[in-house]
């Protein structure tokens, strides 16, 4: 009767041996799943524009972002006043969709020295006045 309890514990011990690797191998992201999970990364660059052209309307104020409108190829001036574009080097945004307040002010403190400014002062690289 000993030899058979014995037997009986070595053949038990064996199928839970045999089970426990079975599961260990099975569950090779250690959750149990079958499957492992793919991890995406996602990576945003963000966009360096180059330098922009605004035409100003000649009627709005000057420190105004709506008185500009984009201009990608340059040098078309009209208007009623002696400003006609200005060039922002880069742009904080994607030109198309407008002349921002903060590359307009950046401009207008670059050029007058002046932080309060509310107009150019002269022509300039970035500044075309009318001929």
């Amino acid at each position: 009767m000993t030899a058979l309890k014995i037997k009986y514990l070595k053949s038990a011990f064996t199928v839970f041996a045999l089970c426990l690797i079975g599961t260990a191998s099975a569950a090779t992201n250690g959750n149990g799943d079958e499957k492992e999970a793919k991890k995406e990364v996602k990576v945003e660059t963000a966009k360096v524009f180059s330098e922009a052209w605004f035409s100003y309307d000649g009627t709005g104020d000057q420190d105004d972002p709506a008185s500009y409108m984009y201009n990608p190829s340059g040098g078309g001036c009209s208007g009623n006043t002696q400003l006609c574009e200005i060039r922002i080097a880069s742009p904080s945004q994607d030109p198309e969709e407008g002349l921002t307040e903060d590359d307009l002010k950046n401009l207008l403190v670059q050029e007058t020295g002046n932080p309060s400014a509310t107009e150019f002062s002269g022509p300039s690289s970035n500044v075309h006045f009318q001929p």
